[in-house]
């Protein structure tokens, strides 16, 4: 049982430690927030001479930071809510928006279900009166090789995942020819945890990956990455290769918050992060270079919000129209995109899910003449929550 008044001494006991961790952090942070303003004074070719040949600073400048400075100002102030929302309703008029999210429930030995069940969902806005939107899931049930398997979260995640990129791939093909229409993909294309898998599992991932972005640049149809709340340090490296600082827990959303107004954005920068990239190689094809962020500010007192682009689009010159659509779409959302909350909503698999699923399957196995059953102990848990 969980007593509150005994976890709260537990916490008070430690008050000291909490507030020299704190105090240390915010030092540091100070220092780069620091080191920073003096990067925005600097010019491209300044930082890279600055980083002296180191092959993985975190990140790299593009030229978008000698044309435009670090820091983007939106330029526009509305005076309310529904001021904005006429904005953001007139930016997105005609313009598909298009996400695909999903969600995943695991097999269970607790309850006797040897199958995983894996939901994939779209959802595409035409923001055209005369076109209606698409919502729509695909269930996928994954069965079992052997028991480890089976009842391996790692393999259901990357299965997961190669499904939600062959969602996308369908998606970006039916916006072919759609004059500024995007795609959004709930996450980064910078998979650091795939630099720590196996090499066949890591494959699985990246393919997946090099398929959406391979598509996106065939069909020309950007696709943006959208973190809400990213721990990433790509810049907070390259501040600390840049400007000699000591390496530390401070991320990029909270070196750059307080100097973002609400819907700036920072110049775009080449991921170089080490930990992962060197893997991003398929057949003879360097694809280490081919990832760009930038950050943008969606509100008062909040961390900026990352978006992942492949380096085809800011190429094209097209990342201020992706902006501005990702923009409309988070006013009309009220702080998220509305295509990719709407995904997420749909893609959603809850604990009553769960226990529904298991349901099924036992009802199905019945009548299949497997063996199947419940443990007494599962059925009651379930019935007590």
């Amino acid at each position: 049982m969980f007593v509150p008044e005994r976890a709260g001494q537990a916490l008070a006991a430690q008050a000291d430690a909490f507030r020299r961790v704190a105090d240390e952090s915010a030092q540091l942070l100070s220092r780069y927030e620091a080191a920073l303003r003096a990067l925005a004074r600097m010019t491209a070719v300044q930082i890279d001479d600055r980083l002296g040949g180191v092959p993985w600073p975190g990140a790299r400048p593009t030229v978008e930071l000698d044309r435009r400075g670090l820091i983007i100002p939106f330029g526009i102030t509305w005076q309310s809510a529904e001021e904005a929302r006429r904005w953001a309703l007139a930016a997105l008029s005609g313009i598909p928006t298009a996400a695909v999210d999903g969600s995943q429930i695991p097999a269970s030995k607790e309850f006797g279900v040897p199958v995983s069940l894996i939901q994939v969902a779209w959802f595409v806005n035409e923001h055209d009166a005369g076109r209606p939107y698409i919502k729509d899931v695909r269930d996928e049930v994954v069965t079992p090789e052997n028991d480890d398997y089976l009842y391996a979260d790692a393999a259901l995640s990357r299965r997961r995942f190669a499904l939600e990129m062959t969602a996308a791939v369908e998606q970006l093909h039916s916006l072919a020819g759609r004059e500024h229409a995007l795609l959004f993909v709930d996450g980064t294309f910078v998979l650091s945890f795939a630099g720590r898998l196996a090499p066949e599992a890591r494959t699985g991932y990246l393919d997946a990956l090099f398929d959406l972005l391979d598509t996106s640049e065939r069909v020309q149809v950007p696709v943006v990455g959208y973190v809400d709340l990213s721990l990433a340090s790509d810049l907070a490296g390259l501040l600390a290769q840049a400007c000699d600082l000591p390496a530390g827990s401070v991320f990029d959303g909270q070196i750059l918050a307080r100097s973002m107004r609400p819907f700036d954005r920072t110049a775009v920068f080449q991921c170089a992060r080490g930990d992962v990239l060197p893997y991003y190689r398929r057949d003879d094809s360097d694809r280490s270079g081919d990832l760009c962020f930038t950050y943008l500010q969606i509100g008062h007192d909040t961390l900026p919000v990352r978006l992942d682009l492949p380096r085809w689009v800011v190429e094209s010159g097209r990342v201020d129209e992706v902006v501005d659509i990702i923009r409309a779409e988070i006013v009309v959302g009220t702080g998220y995109p509305y295509a990719l909350e709407t995904a997420d909503a749909a893609a959603v698999l809850t604990t009553d899910d769960r226990l529904t699923f298991y349901r099924l399957y036992h009802e199905f196995a019945q009548r299949s003449g497997l063996n199947a059953s419940v443990p007494a102990k599962s059925v009651s848990k379930a019935r007590r929550r």
